[in-house]
This record gives C-alpha cells, sequence and structure tokens, in this order.
C-alpha cells in the first residue's frame, strides 16, 4: 500500500497556513504494507494547544486516515510542545523520527528566508486574493524552497489575516502606530513596523502576554486565530483592535 512513510508538515501564516510534506530518510520500518496488527504509524508534533485549527485539523486528518486505512495506518498526535520548539519538531521531520508538524512561517524563516515573502505588509487585498495566490502558481512555487530541508510542501490552509491591538488608541491610519512601543518577531516585520515610527521590543511570544498585562509594551499584532487563542483581548478593557491589512 505504501512503498514509505511520507512526512507531513503544515506551517501556519498570515492569512493561510501552508501546508508541506517533509521527505524522511528512508528506514527499513517504513518499507512496508501496514495490518492492523502491524499497521504504519505516523507521529505529528506541533506546540500549538488543542483549541487551535491547526490542531483540530490533524485531528480531522487522523480520523481520516485511520478510517479510510481500515486501520492500517496509525496517527499519533504530541500537542502544545510535548515534543519541544518548531526548530525540534522540524529537525524531527526531517530526520523521520515524526512524520508531521506544523508551524508559522515566521518562526521557519531563519532556516528558508524565501518563505519571508509571506510576511510582507499589504501582500493580499482580500481572503479570496489570498486563496488564489497561495493555492496557484506562486504558493506551489514557493514550496520548492522546502525541498533543501528535506520537506515538500502539500497545500495551505487559512488562520486569518493579521491584526493590531493596543491599550493607547483605535489605528486607524498608519500615523497612528507612530510612537507605540510593541514586540517583533523576524527582519521583515520588525523593519516595516519601524518604518511606521513602532518602537519595536524584542519579546518572544510567551513573554507578550505578561508585557502587556505591566505595560511593558503598548500593543501587538497576531493572526486572528493566535489573538483569540491567546486571550489577548482580555489583557486590557481598552484594547482595541484594527486589521493591519496584511
Amino acid at each position: 500500500m505504501m512503498k514509505r512513510i511520507i512526512c507531513l508538515m503544515l506551517v501556519l501564516f498570515c492569512i493561510a497556513s501552508i501546508m508541506f510534506t517533509g521527505c524522511c530518510q528512508k528506514k527499513e520500518t517504513g518499507i512496508k504494507n501496514g495490518t492492523v496488527e502491524d499497521p504504519i504509524m505516523i507521529k505529528i508534533a506541533h506546540d500549538n494547544s488543542v483549541q487551535t485549527p491547526g490542531h483540530k485539523a490533524i485531528e480531522g486528518f487522523k480520523k481520516e486516515v485511520e478510517s479510510q486505512s481500515g486501520g492500517r495506518i496509525k496517527v499519533e498526535i504530541y500537542p502544545g510542545g510535548q515534543r519541544g520548539s518548531i526548530q525540534d519538531t522540524m529537525e524531527q521531520t526531517r530526520r523521520g523520527d515524526i512524520q508531521m508538524s506544523f508551524a508559522a512561517t515566521s518562526l521557519l524563516i531563519q532556516n528558508m528566508p524565501e518563505l519571508a515573502v509571506w510576511e510582507v505588509f499589504g501582500l493580499f487585498d482580500d481572503k479570496v486574493h489570498a486563496h488564489r495566490v497561495l493555492d496557484g502558481k506562486a504558493g506551489q512555487k514557493m514550496m520548492e524552497y522546502l525541498e533543501a530541508e528535506n520537506l515538500e510542501g502539500i497545500g495551505y490552509m487559512e488562520i486569518g489575516f493579521r491584526n493590531f491591538s493596543n491599550s493607547k488608541r483605535p489605528i486607524n491610519t498608519k500615523e497612528a502606530v507612530k510612537g507605540l512601543k510593541m514586540h517583533g518577531y523576524n527582519s521583515v516585520q520588525i523593519k516595516a513596523w519601524e518604518a511606521l515610527g513602532a518602537n519595536l521590543s524584542s519579546l518572544s511570544w510567551n513573554e507578550v502576554f505578561t508585557s502587556l498585562q505591566q505595560g511593558l509594551i503598548d500593543g501587538q499584532e497576531c493572526t486572528t486565530e493566535s489573538f483569540y487563542s491567546a486571550k489577548s483581548a482580555k489583557v486590557r478593557n481598552s484594547t482595541r483592535h484594527k486589521n493591519t491589512g496584511l
């Protein structure tokens, strides 16, 4: 049924997640036909919580694969960073220790700088435009850069446009960003926010929520899904949101 296990990785970013497969190193244990008694195992690890769309998509993947294979393929899921950071799970996927993971492209551009193109401000007009680009030739072409990392792209999944929140004022114009203190997370986005006059602080995502509570930064920006799962809107009652159009 299968000559080898295909390693899969989902990458979340901007309005969509980029889905890609990792081409595992061949192992003798992977060159077999799965049976109910001795099934092929697909291990999936990621650092998202179980409430996120990415995790729910993988649960759907597990249900479909196990059902369609009649139990000859089994899927194990390790959410919430159980197997380490994004860099850890990407390396494990490359080696074939696990067969699937997912992460924001902003966390992967250190290894694959070409993916930074998806971080550019104002790249898409709307959701329809984004899907047309990502599902078309441009999206497929960008996946070719994954091959150097022993990964192979397979598709994209939506998680929402990026939004900005802050405790100072509504952001209805680009001038309103000037002077706000916020966190930065990759070189492309940092340069873009600095060009608008924002003051960037180098913080990890895990530090952002506490920093907002303590007033160390004025605001932050992230995807719609991340905004919801991190409960950022509850940091301060005066926090306001504005779609940045990314």
